[in-house]
């Protein structure tokens, strides 16, 4: 029956959790207390019943990304055949060859091992430095399993070199899944019951594999151990599955990002030390160094060490970057500081012997009745104003020109190629587009604007401080003369006008020097 979309999802996945635990309940004990026979059906009840809940629980979160439990489910599928045929040849008393069952278990492993894959992809944020740590260190843990519990079972066992081979890359990808699985779980936190329960399921997987190789199919306790850890993984897999917060096991975690710490370094040293340590370490009784291991570990690790790396230099330039602009910019507008402009009009007055002179201009803005603004409507309004402000300027002018902050209602903008002529209608333009009425919560904030002009021909003597404070100079006889009688012409001769920076520049123009 198909839910409501305004269902309590979380209520059904809870209803849904606790009758799955139920059944789960009854299932173990059927297989601590049974023969073999029982052990068989409780492992085949368990996939089967692992596998309608992930069924159910598509149905119940309505995954957006249902890829992985997709995978999850043919996996449980696979698995189920896997066990129905192994119950099936106990029950004929003659067993079932191999070649039946081996099929069905392989590809049921490696679309589990994908889920997993996609979980982990999905669940690591953007800044994923510390999921990929806790995979290599996953890998480093491998070594040892492999090395002092595996490989001299599968020695024992005379097994052929495939088998080998085949059990050493499932143990390393299971590791390295694992790794990346708890570091995401302990990110997300108690409250992602999902994402422990599917970190369980792969612990049970790991252990049962770890049993089956080292005890064989042999009846007894160590495969009924055996059996329980993978019925247990079946287990916890439905339950991740039908939890209340399954259905945000798929989706992606806040990105973040972890300042590596000595420690974290030393962990990822001792990582990569590990497979050639481990290794080696027969050689050093006279026996042969395991070949394997020191092939398909490194093959398994470098290239996550070399996403590690790559991550860590773009992090690096990427906070370069960040650092660069936050001290060339200001904070509240997003124009360019008194120290960028600065430099940057240095830089463009300087010329090569070569260039043909031309003319630059330099705009001085002062915002007029602005402190009764932050009086009487406070910080918030005027921080509005300023953006607003700087909003306007920049697009009352060129691509080319340069606006900048340069005090708490001061603005200058720096225009290469203007003459006086195109300089007074560019002052006339901002003027026009600053003092039109500013619209914040439902009132109207209303300014004016003072404009100093001041351009000068580029020919090498001209220094940008003379420039600046020709504008700064024209600005305050335009404000005095406001407020005045008569607007008199204004002079935009850098002769004519005081050469001095104002106080405020002054400092700053000697860290440029």
């Amino acid at each position: 029956m198909a839910l409501r979309e305004d269902a309590p999802v979380r209520q059904v996945g809870r209803t849904a959790t606790v009758y799955f635990m139920v059944v789960s309940a009854v299932l173990v004990t059927v297989f601590t207390v049974g023969g073999a026979t029982w052990h068989q059906m409780a492992l085949l009840l368990a996939s089967m019943a692992a596998l309608v809940a992930v069924v159910a629980a598509r149905r119940i979160h309505r995954h957006a990304y249902r890829l992985p439990w997709n995978l999850v489910a043919v996996g449980l599928s696979l698995l189920t055949v896997v066990n129905a045929l192994s119950l099936v040849g106990d029950a004929l008393h003659g067993g079932v060859s191999v070649w039946p069952i081996a099929p069905f278990q392989i590809a049921g492993y490696l679309a589990l091992l994908a889920a997993s894959l996609l979980v982990v992809r999905r669940r690591a944020s953007d800044d994923s430095g510390d999921v990929i740590d806790a995979a290599v260190l996953g890998i480093a843990a491998a070594s040892p399993v492999w090395e002092y519990a595996l490989h001299p079972a599968l020695m024992a066992a005379e097994t052929p070199t495939h088998r080998h081979i085949g059990v050493l890359v499932q143990i390393l990808a299971l590791m390295g899944i694992l790794g990346s699985m708890l570091r995401i779980a302990q990110a997300a936190g108690r409250e992602q019951v999902s994402v422990w329960l599917f970190f369980g399921a792969l612990v049970c997987a790991v252990m049962g594999d770890v049993s089956f190789t080292t005890t064989g199919n042999t009846p007894g306790i160590a495969s009924a151990v055996t059996g329980l850890c993978y019925m247990a993984g079946y287990l916890l897999m439905g339950a991740a599955a039908l939890h209340p917060t399954g259905g945000t096991l798929t989706k992606p975690a806040a990105s973040h990002y972890a300042v590596p710490t000595n420690i974290r370094f030393s962990l990822f040293g001792g990582a990569l030390i590990a497979i050639p340590v481990v290794g080696g370490i027969p050689q050093l009784f006279g026996e042969a160094p395991d070949g394997l291991l020191l092939t398909l570990g490194p093959l398994a690790m470098v290239p996550m060490v070399l996403i590690r790396a790559r991550q860590l230099l773009a992090q690096r330039s990427q906070d370069r970057d960040e650092l660069e602009y936050q001290a060339n910019h200001d904070d509240l507008t997003g124009l360019v500081n008194r120290r960028k402009l600065f430099t940057d009009v240095k830089h463009a007055l300087t010329r090569t012997a070569h260039d043909p002179p031309s003319t630059a201009t330099v705009l001085y803005c002062d915002l007029d009745d602005f402190k009764p603004i932050n009086d009487r409507y406070g910080h918030e309004a005027g921080d509005e104003v300023l953006r607003c402000v700087a909003r306007r300027l920049a697009a009352a002018l060129r691509k080319s020109d340069i606006v900048a902050r340069v005090g708490g209602d001061e603005f200058l903008a720096y225009c290469p190629g203007v003459d006086r002529t195109v300089a007074e209608s560019l002052r006339q333009s901002v003027e026009d587009a600053l003092t039109k009425p500013i619209l914040w919560n439902g009132t109207t904030l209303s300014i004016g604007v003072t404009v100093g002009t001041a351009t000068s021909v580029q020919d090498g003597n001209l220094a940008p401080d003379e420039l600046i404070a020709a504008a700064d100079a024209a600005m305050y006889e335009r404000k005095r003369a406001r407020k005045s009688a008569p607007l008199r012409p204004i002079t935009t001769d850098p002769a004519a006008l005081p050469t001095e920076l104002p106080p405020a520049w002054r400092s700053f123009s000697n860290l440029i020097d």
